[in-house]
């Protein structure tokens, strides 16, 4: 659960910072400059720009022109301190994600597409509390992009009476009488689902719009944020918040997966 609030303080325990420093020269980076560059990635865009070597170890800004922008050299050391190490993601999965971003010229962006936030929110539900993702992509406009909801999981009160029993239902000759037996069934909240076809599975983001309209719905607070990426043909990665107090932290790729059939390309190569 993430607490926005807390931020990961910038300078660490010495200890840590020497044991870094040795890992820096084997990378050939000056030991005091990996440092900082493994301390926490504190925002998503950091992130992109760490995974697409877009910024340099003490944080300034590569920009197209640099002689190491989006360099495959520093993208092949920075891609593997984005990897949560507590997350046990084998080294040769890492190693083979890390060669197909690099070799492919992959690289990640807002607002290429195939980037879902997923937010874990609290409503009160006519006075009862309920926790419900929301997912949430960017959409982009004439001018500028935002955030917008794309779907709601996990509301508890769609759930509530699924159970089709079999003994309520529209007789097979209703259609002789008119049909005139629906009003039976929309008087039977608690059996409505008998009367519809059997896949058929509410829709939580109408269900939520419908009820915040009528303010049975309240907007609490947020519990936490995760991220879901298919931006890398061939690749799924879960992005999260990892606040601890060592140097690999902050946002990190926590889940990563092999796709069967490689994500189609967006604009992320542009």
């Amino acid at each position: 659960m993430m607490n926005w609030g807390r931020f990961l303080p910038l300078f660490l325990l010495p200890g840590l910072l020497s044991s870094y420093g040795l890992m820096g020269q084997n990378f050939g980076i000056d030991p005091n400059r990996e440092i900082q560059l493994q301390a926490s990635t504190k925002q998503i865009n950091q992130f992109f720009r760490r995974f697409n070597a877009e910024e340099a170890p003490d944080g300034q800004r590569w920009y197209e022109g640099h002689v190491d922008f989006r360099s495959p050299y520093f993208r092949r050391k920075y891609i593997p301190l984005l990897i949560d190490k507590q997350a046990g993601i084998p080294d040769s999965l890492t190693s083979a994600f890390v060669a197909e971003s690099v070799e492919n010229n992959q690289y990640l962006s807002l607002h290429a597409g195939n980037f879902l936030a997923e937010v874990q929110v609290v409503f009160t539900w006519e006075g009862k509390l309920d926790t419900v993702q929301l997912m949430l992509s960017v959409q982009e406009e004439k001018i500028g992009s935002k955030w917008v909801i794309v779907g709601v999981q996990g509301i508890s009160q769609l759930t509530v009476g699924h159970k089709d029993t079999g003994q309520v239902f529209l007789h097979p000759m209703s259609h002789e009488i008119e049909f005139m037996n629906l009003f039976r069934a929309f008087q039977d909240a608690e059996n409505l689902h008998s009367y519809v076809k059997e896949d058929f599975s509410p829709d939580g983001l109408s269900v939520l719009w419908y009820e915040i309209q009528r303010k049975r719905v309240v907007f609490k607070s947020v519990l936490g944020v995760r991220f879901h990426c298919r931006q890398i043909p061939g690749w799924y990665f879960v992005l999260q918040q990892k606040l601890r107090p060592e140097l690999n932290s902050g946002w990190l790729i926590t889940k990563l997966e092999r796709t069967r059939t490689p994500h189609p390309q967006s604009r992320r190569n542009e």
